[in-house]
């Protein structure tokens, strides 16, 4: 894939069954976006950059990316490759051993996601927000899947029982679910691209859930980053973040604890603050520890 409309082509049909085609792809897409746009930094956070697509190609801006995170075109390939090898290291291993690995599986995936990102920028945000959050939910399942521990997204009906008697049922959509043998929940996960206008659902979802079935399923959730294109002044974008620091802590301390937060990027406070530090983790966490103590 060489021009913007192939690659355009491919992300917009969701053409991807394996998590080889997310990778191949981002590779292609990252080339194309580093030798075809201008890169501008932004003002307040300078580790954050976008791409402005030349006017031939639209000439809209791309959603910001950590520098501290993404791979350089020169530099993917490479890691793409060494990626798909630690994916089989994982599934034999059960985790991540050590920090390189760890740096591996963080960066490729962020790196990869972000790519998804940047062609469909160019064909402007509001068209682009469900293709990108569905891109990403199908891409760590994807990936899951491979690492040897099987999932999938599904629609669970929850019976609601009053006096020992079935009044009606409630419908929840599980972005991810692992399952034993007899297709007992083990794990029920959210992945959203961003917490932006979904950190109370997440929350009261695990509540409503647990309570209603009285089963304690563990509740986690995946997020991509928490930043966005802010005001543009004097001629340069900001950045600003869509975490609710508020919320979230309310929610865990008032209404209920999700048993896992992930984040391929953590926003400063999360490595900052004491409580968002022992509740928010890495997304290599994940992979490294915790998914296997889940199971």
């Amino acid at each position: 894939m060489n021009n913007l409309s192939e690659l355009l082509n491919m992300v917009t049909s969701k053409n991807f069954s394996s998590t080889e085609d997310f990778l191949d792809f981002s590779v292609d897409a990252l080339n194309y976006v580093e030798n075809n746009t201008q890169r501008l930094i932004a003002r307040n956070e300078k580790n954050y950059n976008f791409f402005v697509y030349d006017d031939s190609d639209g000439g809209n801006i791309t959603r910001p990316f950590n520098t501290n995170l993404i791979y350089s075109s020169d530099q993917y390939p490479k890691k793409v490759a060494e990626f798909k090898q630690e994916i089989q290291i994982i599934r034999t291993n059960k985790g991540l051993h050590t920090n390189k690995e760890r740096e591996l599986v963080n960066r490729v995936i962020y790196t990869t996601q972000q790519c998804i990102g940047f062609i469909l920028d160019s064909i402007g945000e509001n068209q682009s927000k469900k293709v990108n959050g569905d891109l990403f939910e199908q891409f760590i399942l994807t990936f899951i899947n491979d690492i040897g521990v099987k999932c999938r997204s599904l629609t669970h009906s929850v019976p609601v029982i009053i006096d020992g008697e079935e009044q009606f049922t409630m419908q929840y959509q599980h972005d991810m679910v692992i399952e034993d043998e007899s297709n007992n929940e083990k794990l029920i996960g959210s992945i959203k691209t961003t917490s932006k206008d979904r950190i109370d659902k997440i929350f009261i979802d695990r509540f409503l859930y647990c309570n209603l079935t009285d089963h304690e399923v563990p509740h986690i959730a995946i997020f991509l980053h928490d930043v966005q294109r802010g005001k543009l002044i004097r001629g340069q974008y900001n950045v600003s973040t869509t975490f609710l620091i508020g919320h979230f802590k309310g929610y865990t301390v008032k209404l209920c604890k999700l048993d896992g937060v992930y984040y391929l990027d953590r926003r400063p406070n999360m490595l900052s603050d004491d409580f968002l530090k022992a509740h928010i983790k890495p997304f290599d966490a994940l992979i490294s520890d915790d998914i296997w103590k889940f199971l």
